[in-house]
């Protein structure tokens, strides 16, 4: 499983501007999230924050751990497909 809890990504250059803004989701085992919006809404973002590529507020757990339990070996795969467009 994975959850996530108020996820915000800050803007890189702007102080108190976030790119995404407090977004909170669950994906169960065997359950596939897709998630849509326009150029320049996020998506990226968001997935980029979940696997920690870039700075977020928030909570992420794989399984129920946090990011750095979750990082020791805890044979769980979260997987994403980003399509350009």
């Amino acid at each position: 499983m994975l959850r996530v809890e108020d996820l915000s990504v800050p803007h890189p250059r702007l102080k108190n501007k976030n790119l995404v803004e407090k977004i909170s989701f669950s994906v169960r085992r065997g359950e596939v999230l897709g998630i849509a919006g326009l150029v320049g809404s996020g998506r990226s973002e968001v997935v980029n924050a979940i696997y920690g590529r870039i700075p977020r507020c928030g909570r992420v757990f794989v399984e129920g751990l946090g990011p750095e339990e979750s990082r020791k070996g805890s044979g769980t795969a979260v997987a994403a497909a980003l399509k350009a467009e």
